[in-house]
C-alpha cells in the first residue's frame, strides 16, 4: 500500500464509484461529500499523488447521486445516476457529460431515462462505453417485493440510439444489478449489432416486455 498516497486527504463518506483519467488523476462519485472541507455534489477528483484537484470544479448540483462513471478517450467524463443540468432542475435518472475541467459538455444531450427520481425505491445507472463510443445504459429500480431492469444504448451525442430495438424490462425478485451490468458488458463485444440476444431467465423473473 502507498501510504504517502492522500496523505492528509479527507472525505466525509465513501465513494460508490471511480475512474482513472489517461493522465493517472481519479475521478470519484457517489453523492454530495465533504473534500478537505469543500462541498462536492456527485463528483470530484484526485490529483496523482492523492490531493484534492483544486483545478477540477464540476457542474453539478445539490441531490446528485453519481453511481457510474466512465471516461472517453478524449478526456470527458460521462457520468450516470440522477443528476440535474441546471440549479432549477429536478434531479432524474440521466446520463451527463463533462469537459476535463468539469464543466457541463452542453453538446450531450443527458437523455431522459425513466422519469424523475421516485421515493421509496432504490435506482442503480450503469453504464459501459463502448468501442463504436455508443454508451450502453442498464438501470435497475429497487423496491421491497420486486425490482424492473431496463437496458438501452445511447448515440455519442447523448440522443437514444433507435436502431437498438430492444428495451427490455423484467419484474422480479429483487437481485444485485451485476446481472444486468454483464449483459451490457457481454453486449458491448457486438455493439454494432441492432439488438441484444434473449437474456437467460431465472425462475423469479417474468418474460421481458419489448418496448
Amino acid at each position: 500500500m502507498d501510504t504517502s498516497f492522500g496523505s492528509g486527504l479527507t472525505i466525509d463518506q465513501t465513494p460508490t464509484t471511480i475512474a482513472t483519467q489517461p493522465d493517472r488523476k481519479v475521478v470519484l462519485a457517489g453523492k454530495s461529500f465533504l473534500v478537505s472541507g469543500r462541498i462536492r455534489h456527485g463528483l470530484f477528483r484526485l490529483n496523482e499523488d492523492g490531493t484534492p484537484d483544486i483545478t477540477f470544479e464540476p457542474e453539478t448540483y445539490p441531490g446528485a447521486e453519481v453511481s457510474s462513471l466512465a471516461v472517453q478517450s478524449d478526456g470527458k467524463i460521462l457520468a450516470a445516476g440522477i443528476l440535474s443540468t441546471s440549479a432549477s432542475e429536478t434531479p432524474r435518472a440521466t446520463v451527463t457529460r463533462y469537459f476535463p475541467d468539469g464543466r457541463l459538455d452542453t453538446t450531450f444531450q443527458a437523455p431522459v431515462l425513466r422519469g424523475l427520481w421516485e421515493s421509496g425505491n432504490t435506482r442503480h445507472v450503469s453504464i459501459l462505453l463502448c468501442p463504436d463510443k455508443k454508451i450502453l445504459v442498464s438501470e435497475v429500480e429497487q423496491y421491497s417485493s420486486f425490482s424492473r431492469a431496463y437496458l438501452r444504448r445511447l448515440n455519442a451525442n447523448g440522443t437514444f440510439d433507435t436502431s437498438f430495438d430492444r428495451d427490455y424490462f423484467f419484474d422480479g425478485a429483487p437481485s444485485s444489478p451485476s446481472p444486468f451490468n454483464q449483459m451490457a458488458r457481454s453486449s458491448s463485444q457486438a455493439a454494432s449489432s441492432h439488438f441484444m440476444p434473449d437474456p437467460p431467465m431465472g425462475p423469479a423473473q417474468h418474460q421481458p416486455t419489448q418496448r
